[in-house]
């Protein structure tokens, strides 16, 4: 049931942030190689898409493990971990 929780607040929270700050997609299977993503992805349920860009040969990634957004220090942050943190949700 948390997961869909997070699921939703991930869709709120993208929208609040996607204009303020960019966000970036850390490939798990790859070290060092980060994608920006660009401003109209969208996030569904576990997953997020683009729409006319493929990331790493593809449209579709899961979101939780792997998306971070820069904050104004040029700080990566982990989405997941900050919507737990924010919203106090534990996995």
């Amino acid at each position: 049931m948390n997961v869909s929780l997070l699921n939703r607040l991930a869709i709120m929270e993208h929208h609040q942030l996607k204009l303020l700050v960019p966000f970036i997609y850390k490939c798990d299977t790859r070290k060092n190689v980060e994608a920006s993503l660009p401003e109209n992805f969208y996030i569904h349920n576990d997953y997020l898409y683009t729409n006319d860009q493929y990331i790493f040969d593809t449209n579709k990634l899961i979101w939780q493990p792997s998306l971070y957004f820069k904050n104004g220090y040029g700080k990566h942050i982990h989405f997941s971990d900050y919507l737990c943190k924010k919203y106090r949700i534990k996995i």
